[in-house]
């Protein structure tokens, strides 16, 4: 679970791969509350292996909807 406050603030949780496996992530945005462009650049820039942003961006949703 990767979360920021209402405001935007540094509430992010980054302990989630850790503890559930990046496997079982999905990569949500609590539009129009929260900016998209803001949740993208966090996904890109967090200290995730290579393979884990495209996993938790669009693979792990793919795989659980049989696309």
């Amino acid at each position: 679970m990767f979360q920021s406050g209402p405001k935007g603030d540094d509430g992010i949780r980054t302990d989630a791969p850790g503890e559930r496996g990046t496997e079982r992530l999905l990569f949500a945005v609590d539009y129009p509350y929260e900016s998209t462009a803001e949740a993208v650049d966090f996904l890109r820039t967090a200290p995730f292996s290579p393979a884990d942003p495209e996993r938790i961006a669009h693979g792990n949703a793919e795989g659980l909807l049989n696309l």
